[in-house]
C-alpha cells in the first residue's frame, strides 16, 4: 500500500472515531444564578426583607438556553424546629454546586420547598421577567400583614421604583407563634423545551410572628 493511501486511511479512521465519541457526549450549557451579596442569617431578627439581583439575558453563555426568568423558593419552619432548619440549610449548601441544578433538586425534592407566586393586579406570573440588564429587587415581608388564614404577602420592589411591582404569595401556617422563612432565588432557562435551573442564590432567613 502506498504512503498516500495509508495516510488517507489513517485520516478516515481518526475522523470516524472522533464522530463516534462526540455522539455520546452530553450537551453542555451554562445558566448563571441570581446574586445575593448578603444572605440574611437566621440569628438576626431585625430585618424583614431580602435583596438580590437577577441574572440577565446577556450573561448566558449558550445560545441554546432561552431565559424564562427568576423564581423564588421558600420553606417556613417553626422557631422550635430551628435545629432542623439549620441542618437542612447545610445539606442544601453542600448540594448547591456551581453551574448545577443539584441545589434546586434538593430543595424541591427532599425538602419540599415551594415557589412564591408573583401577582401583579389580577395577573399571576411564575417568574420575574428576564431583561438585558441585571435588576436589583427588594422583597419585603410585612409582619403586620401576616395572618393566620393560610396566605401572606411579600412585596417585591425594583430598586429604581418606589412602589410595589408584585405581591408575592406564600402559604402561611394557621397556628399562632414564631416562625422562620428560608428562601432561595434561582434562574430558570429553557433547553429543548425542558426547564433547567441554575445554582441557587441563598437569600437567608427572616423571622416573623403570627398573632
Amino acid at each position: 500500500m502506498h504512503t498516500k493511501e495509508i495516510r488517507k486511511l489513517f485520516l478516515i479512521v481518526c475522523l470516524g472515531c472522533l464522530f463516534l465519541c462526540s455522539c455520546g457526549l452530553d450537551e453542555y450549557y451554562v445558566i448563571y444564578p441570581p446574586a445575593c451579596d448578603n444572605p440574611h442569617p437566621y440569628n438576626q431578627d431585625d430585618q424583614m426583607f431580602y435583596r438580590f439581583r437577577t441574572a440577565t439575558i446577556t450573561t448566558l453563555m449558550s445560545s441554546q438556553v432561552l431565559l424564562k426568568g427568576t423564581a423564588i423558593y421558600y420553606k417556613i419552619y417553626p422557631v422550635s424546629n430551628e435545629s432542623t432548619m439549620i441542618s437542612d440549610i447545610e445539606k442544601i449548601k453542600t448540594a448547591n454546586t456551581e453551574f448545577s441544578s443539584n441545589g434546586y433538586s434538593r430543595i424541591t425534592g427532599t425538602y419540599k420547598y415551594q415557589a412564591v407566586k408573583f401577582i401583579s393586579g389580577s395577573n399571576e406570573v411564575e417568574y420575574l421577567s428576564p431583561t438585558g440588564s441585571d435588576i436589583e429587587w427588594t422583597m419585603n415581608l410585612y409582619s403586620n400583614l401576616v395572618r393566620g388564614d393560610g396566605t401572606g404577602p411579600l412585596k417585591l420592589i425594583k430598586a429604581e421604583s418606589a412602589s410595589s411591582v408584585y405581591d408575592g404569595m406564600v402559604e402561611m401556617p394557621s397556628a399562632t407563634g414564631d416562625y422562620y422563612i428560608n428562601a432561595y432565588a434561582v434562574t430558570v432557562g429553557d433547553v429543548s423545551l425542558q426547564s433547567q435551573y441554575s445554582q441557587l442564590a441563598p437569600l437567608g432567613v427572616l423571622k416573623f410572628t403570627i398573632q
